[in-house]
């Protein structure tokens, strides 16, 4: 069985970075309580390794990030912040309430953000096109009650517009341009003086660039967790490509019925997977393979 891994594989820069600094935070307050609100990357291999350090995670998708600080009394305890951004009153909150607290924040996310303030700041009402429920989302969202969301072609075609207003189109940093051009399609049909950001970030439009010009493989295999979105669109892109496609989450999802009559064997991952996770799933195929 050929395989071909498709590089870069495993987490990207700001993953990686995100899970140095919480070390490095954990080191320097270990005689303190550490709460981490929200996920900090969405990854089961990663929370472990998080939780297993003494870190309490507070996490509850029925809950508001806000409804999760206003739980904590203690205001010395130190707070770390997720990379997917937090909402504004959550944000506030944090400055306001707690005397040590981090904020980890994927920088091209920040720069995202700054930029969605920028357009509303010059009188631009934005769709957004995302997930709902997410945390990037739920971000963004907080900044303007002005703000629409949309997760389809179908919810595009429904928007309210007002005449009198500029419209600005800014999408989720793991969505693909395929699914965002379709959505800016139905957009401009209705609003041809529409502003289009792209706001994906890098580390993904390279994996959705190797993916759309693959040819030729058997199977892909993309590693990464359910609960990330990122993964999520990975899987989805390529499947909207007709390619046979499977999620290996784990060392234990390798089993050898997989790769029954596959040939051409190719392995892309997420951009939120650790590397020693990526690394001994990738092992345990190659000794399949021989």
């Amino acid at each position: 069985m050929k395989i071909n891994i498709l590089e870069p594989i495993g987490w990207c820069s700001g993953v990686a970075h995100a899970v140095q600094t919480l070390q490095k935070i954990i080191t320097k307050h270990k005689k303190q309580k550490i709460y981490l609100v929200g996920w900090l990357v969405h990854n089961q291999f990663i929370m472990d390794s998080v939780q297993k350090q003494g870190v309490v995670v507070l996490d509850d998708l029925n809950k508001t990030r806000l409804e999760l600080l206003t739980k904590i009394k203690d205001p010395q305890i130190v707070i770390v912040l997720s990379t997917h951004g937090t909402p504004q009153d959550a944000l506030d909150y944090t400055n306001t309430h707690f005397k040590q607290f981090y904020d980890l924040t994927c920088t091209n996310l920040l720069n995202n953000f700054n930029m969605i303030r920028r357009l509303i700041k010059q009188g631009y009402r934005i769709i957004y096109y995302g997930t709902n429920g997410h945390p990037e989302t739920q971000t963004v969202m907080s900044f303007s009650p002005y703000i629409q969301l949309i997760e389809s072609p179908a919810d595009a075609q429904k928007i309210k517009w007002d005449a009198t207003k500029k419209y600005a189109l800014v999408n989720q940093s793991t969505f693909s341009e395929l699914l965002v051009e379709q959505v800016k399609d139905v957009l401009l049909k209705n609003n041809s003086n529409l502003h289009y950001v792209n706001t994906t970030c890098k580390a993904m439009r390279i994996r959705y660039e190797y993916i759309h010009k693959l040819k030729d493989a058997d199977l892909l295999i993309i590693i990464g967790d359910q609960r990330s979105n990122n993964v999520k669109q990975l899987v989805d892109f390529a499947k909207h490509y007709q390619i046979n496609t499977k999620l290996i989450t784990s060392v234990a999802d390798v089993e050898p019925s997989i790769f029954q009559n596959i040939n051409n064997l190719v392995i892309a991952s997420g951009t939120s997977i650790h590397p020693e996770c990526t690394q001994a799933i990738i092992k345990k195929i190659k000794t399949i393979a021989k």
